[in-house]
């Protein structure tokens, strides 16, 4: 069933949902949004209320965000991480150009380790850490 960030439908969803559970249907015998549109909803919320901080333009739906098994990046595998922290192989939404906000093509997901290693680094500062780190490598040094 496709949801595309559809408010109405999963206001729907929610309130049938709760209304279920209010008469006593076990959580397991209703009908569940998919996971993987719930986690959709979440970073979608996040990515919301991200963007209302920081005063980021968004226009985007459920519908634009793509989870890839791979991160297209790192090249590891995407996996939700057990408990609220965010593991490296974590699935992250990320601004391709910051400053655009949350807009639509301007948004990929990829790993939190990816994410985070691109936060706050410059493209010039990643790649004296790779030079770097190939010269050292070259060398038979280690640290």
């Amino acid at each position: 069933m496709p949801w595309r960030g559809d408010k109405e439908r999963i206001k729907a969803y929610n309130k049938a949902y709760h209304a279920a559970r209010r008469a006593g249907v076990p959580s397991k015998q209703i009908v569940a949004m998919p996971e993987e549109q719930r986690r959709k909803c979440k970073m979608l919320s996040a990515a919301k209320h991200r963007a209302k901080l920081g005063g980021f333009a968004f226009n985007i739906t459920t519908a634009d965000i793509n989870i890839p098994e791979f991160c297209p990046i790192l090249g590891i595998r995407l996996k939700r991480a057990k408990g609220r922290s965010p593991q490296p192989n974590s699935p992250s939404l990320d601004r391709i150009k910051p400053t655009l906000g949350y807009v639509v093509g301007n948004v990929w997901v990829i790993s939190h380790r990816a994410n985070a290693m691109k936060q706050d680094a410059t493209l010039a500062e990643l790649e004296c850490l790779v030079r770097v780190l190939k010269s050292v490598e070259e060398s038979g040094l280690y640290f």
